[in-house]
């Protein structure tokens, strides 16, 4: 895509450096715009392929997200608050440490992500799969799990008061 820098435009593939996971000089510059352009633009990321990207410590606060792709992504310690992951694919990903809390989860596949200690608190999560995933220490506090499926999933030392857990599949879950 292109960045913005103090008004200047420039040709930059951010999403390209992003998706290397090699750590160069370009990497902090490639997330500062990432960041820049989701706070311009709330839907630059929509239907995006960000698959294997590190995203870590990212913020992208009330970004649109849905039907992102973002299997295998590293988004370790990111803001995600309030952020929409409607139909998101997160197969696999890292959200360890993660802020979702207010985030529309609704039918996002997290089937094996790595969900430790991951603020969901408020979030929609109707429908979601998190089948395999390990939530141990995650905070769903009033969170809305409706109908989602946490079969085989690690739920030890989750927070799940107040959360709304109508018809939500736990089969094979270590809770």
């Amino acid at each position: 895509g292109k960045g913005f820098i103090r008004g200047v435009e420039m040709s930059y593939d951010v999403i390209g450096i992003l998706k290397k996971n090699d750590n160069s000089k370009e990497h902090p510059l490639a997330k500062r715009i990432l960041e820049r352009e989701v706070r311009l633009n709330p839907y630059y990321l929509k239907n995006k392929n960000l698959r294997e990207a590190d995203l870590t410590g990212v913020h992208l606060r009330g970004v649109f997200l849905e039907d992102v792709n973002l299997r295998w992504a590293n988004l370790e310690g990111a803001n995600l608050e309030e952020a929409n992951l409607e139909t998101a694919h997160l197969e696999g990903a890292n959200l360890q440490g993660s802020n979702l809390e207010g985030a529309n989860l609704k039918g996002t596949n997290l089937r094996g992500a790595i969900l430790k200690k991951v603020h969901l608190e408020g979030a929609n999560m109707l429908g979601a799969h998190l089948e395999n995933s390990n939530l141990e220490g995650a905070y769903l506090t009033g969170s809305n799990p409706q109908h989602a499926h946490f079969e085989r999933a690690n739920l030890r030392l989750a927070h799940l008061d107040k959360s709304e857990l109508k018809n939500s599949h736990f089969e094979e879950a270590n809770m």
